[in-house]
């Protein structure tokens, strides 16, 4: 008992499973996945971020968060972290030493595009660039200036609503998908600057923190209901209603975070307590279809 009051001491927030000393999440929320094929569970309750191991175990990453929202990894192993509740986004290396490289009002989602980074800010209500030094250069939104809800529609991107922006992430073509918290719409800044709205995505509900991800060829996927779904500028499609799936017997698997490996495999999470079901996990969908359960609890 000693050793495991040490542990906590030593690590704010660690959960240690139903007393046997096992690290896991408290409640998984975004995800993230490494050139290496590392997968990173931001624990959002635990205010830190864990990596989980080849075996099934989890490390930690980082502590001292607060309400850990979107990640992405750069090509080096860089891991960027919106760490929400701080209104900062951190850099963290391979080392494990951690940077802040921008300040800005809740965080919630991070994308990179030719090793720039890009951060939805839903407190903010806007998406911008990181550029050096920590300045931001807006992309998309007015800030809290504006009337509320989607408006400025076929208009400069920054002359626009960004909807209390909590999911980015770019096409192939250059396009940046933009979920909408406030009303739940789904926006798109064109590569011409303009924003627009994606054909076919009248009442796509977009869920969690970090909720759309590229794929390695430049497909955009992002978490619908119970679903995920391959979004384009002119139409969404479902890849897999998890809902009907039911991976590992779970009832109400609402998905909380969205990751994809390398290899095409994707990676989503469950947490309970959130309405829909009472089990936390985190699964894998291969690209040949096969769900399976990485972890639960």
């Amino acid at each position: 008992m000693r050793v495991l009051a040490l542990l906590a001491a030593l690590l704010p927030g660690a959960a240690l499973a139903h007393g046997a000393g096992r690290l896991e999440p408290i409640r998984p929320g975004a995800l993230a996945v490494g050139p290496s094929g590392v997968l990173y569970v931001a624990d959002t309750a635990g205010n830190r971020v864990l990596a989980r191991r080849p075996d099934g175990s989890f490390r930690v990453v980082a502590t001292g968060l607060r309400s850990p929202a979107g990640m992405a990894v750069a090509a080096d192993g860089t891991l960027y972290v919106a760490d929400e509740g701080h209104d900062r986004v951190v850099g963290i290396a391979r080392s494990g030493s951690i940077r802040t490289i921008a300040r800005l009002a809740s965080p919630a989602a991070i994308a990179l595009r030719r090793e720039r980074v890009y951060v939805a800010a839903v407190g903010a209500n806007e998406v911008v660039r990181v550029a050096k030094g920590g300045a931001l250069v807006r992309i998309a939104g007015t800030g809290n200036v504006g009337p509320a809800g989607v408006y400025g529609i076929g208009r400069p991107a920054t002359k626009a609503s960004a909807d209390g922006p909590n999911g980015i992430a770019f096409d192939r073509a250059g396009n940046l998908f933009v979920a909408g918290s406030n009303t739940k719409t789904l926006l798109m800044v064109a590569s011409d600057g303009t924003m627009r709205l994606p054909a076919g995505t009248d009442g796509f509900y977009p869920r969690g923190n970090g909720g759309l991800v590229s794929t390695a060829d430049g497909r955009v996927l992002a978490m619908n209901g119970e679903e995920i779904v391959r979004i384009s500028a002119r139409r969404a499609g479902t890849l897999v209603d998890l809902g009907a799936r039911r991976p590992g017997g779970i009832d109400g698997f609402q998905p909380n975070g969205i990751a994809v490996g390398p290899g095409g495999a994707i990676y989503t999470d469950t947490y309970a307590g959130n309405g829909f079901t009472t089990v936390s996990a985190i699964v894998e969908l291969t690209p040949s279809g096969r769900i399976r359960v990485l972890w639960r609890r």
